[in-house]
């Protein structure tokens, strides 16, 4: 992602009435003399008054929302065309809520009404219809006066398999890399000790031990490989879900085994809640294990050398709740896009953890994923699933 400025306050929610824009968008006609012309562009365009509404729009922005004919579009704000989640069904305007500080599109429309030409890279999470989407777009956004009034002219690239190609190279290739970092590490002590066949642990290292830990770090580096993969498929709708009989302290004990004994939790403790009940129900195991790990893993991340991240789970209104809880506190900023495709906590070298275990709690396990943040104790994530 582009580094778009977090605003320092939401856009104002004031818009013209429906004549105004009637007017504007004659102007606009008239200064182009055809929309023929704008049509004749691949890209999708806008073109918005001082108040963020579309006065114009073409066929290729026509095509990529669809169900709508330019009537129905004129007057409205980018947002609730696009299906925006933070638009559409909220009690705040396109442009207006907290979230929208973080908007890359709302930074150039803004941007170019100050009469700057700029581009900003968007991430939006719109409702097609059917069902909740991720999209990245480049936005490009150009000045525009027409008898004396300011527009601005918006042209929208779809840069999603772009970002997506370049976040998978470097997930890919940063969690292999540590994983067979580890199993190289390994190896080494491997080799030091059993040089000469010396079987023994008189000096503290035990062989046996030694290779059960080559084997699950094995086994760790074929899960992350495959949970790529898994993603690619959930993104695309084409995740097969195996459900079956699940035992809740079962998952949480080898989702915690998987970090014990890791450098990411190296001098960090990690605790499984005594009083979490052993709960049995129905779901994947595997995706269940994809999830709480990449909870687990970001919990390990955020926290300090001395630190103890808790885990536990409970039933709450006839559903299973896992939670993790580590002693961090995350930003304002930074909780408005948590959830995002391609944001991460951990800087630009990073990436899908929370957005992957949304996507396959949300679309495949028939869950939910939340986080609340408190000053003074940290941060917890909890994920909730049907008891059944």
């Amino acid at each position: 992602m582009s580094d778009t400025p977090i605003l320092p306050e939401p856009a104002p929610a004031r818009r013209v009435d429906s004549q105004t824009v009637e007017r504007q968008f004659q102007a606009v006609l008239s200064y182009h003399k055809s929309d023929t012309f704008l049509d004749a562009f691949s890209q999708p365009l806008l073109v918005l008054n001082e108040t963020r509404q579309i006065v114009f729009c073409n066929l290729a922005f026509m095509e990529l929302v669809g169900e709508y004919d330019r009537q129905q579009v004129r007057g409205k704000r980018p947002g609730d065309i696009l299906g925006c989640t933070r638009a559409v069904g909220q009690s705040e305007d396109c442009g207006t809520s907290q979230h929208c500080r973080t908007c890359g599109a709302l930074s150039a429309i803004l941007e170019s009404l100050d009469g700057q030409p700029c581009y900003h890279e968007c991430l939006l999470n719109r409702f097609d219809g059917h069902q909740e989407e991720s999209l990245e777009i480049g936005v490009t956004a150009r000045p525009l006066l027409i008898d004396n009034e300011d527009y601005a002219v918006i042209t929208l690239t779809n840069i999603s398999g772009e970002k997506r190609r370049q976040s998978l190279e470097r997930i890919f290739f940063h969690d292999i890399l540590n994983t067979a970092g580890s199993l190289q590490g390994y190896t080494d002590i491997l080799a030091e000790h059993l040089r000469e066949l010396k079987l023994s642990s008189e000096d503290g290292v035990d062989p046996g031990r030694v290779v059960s830990t080559l084997q699950v770090i094995a086994r760790q580096l074929i899960d992350e490989i495959r949970e790529q993969q898994d993603l690619l498929l959930a993104e695309n709708n084409q995740l097969e879900v195996q459900r079956e009989p699940v035992s809740s302290l079962a998952i949480l004990t080898v989702v915690v085994g998987q970090y014990l004994g890791q450098r990411i939790a190296d001098k960090r403790t990690i605790k499984i809640d005594p009083e979490s009940p052993d709960i049995s129900f129905t779901s994947s195991s595997l995706l269940l294990r994809r999830v709480l790990g990449n909870m687990l893993k970001n919990a390990l991340e955020a926290s300090r050398e001395g630190q103890t991240v808790r885990v536990g789970c409970r039933i709450l209104e006839g559903e299973v709740e896992f939670w993790v809880h580590n002693e961090s506190v995350i930003s304002p900023e930074v909780q408005l896009q948590v959830f995002q495709r391609s944001f991460s906590t951990k800087g630009k070298e990073r990436g899908l953890g929370t957005y992957s275990m949304k996507l396959i709690t949300e679309r495949y396990l028939g869950g939910t994923v939340t986080f609340d943040v408190c000053a003074k104790t940290g941060t917890t994530f909890r994920a909730r699933y049907p008891c059944r």
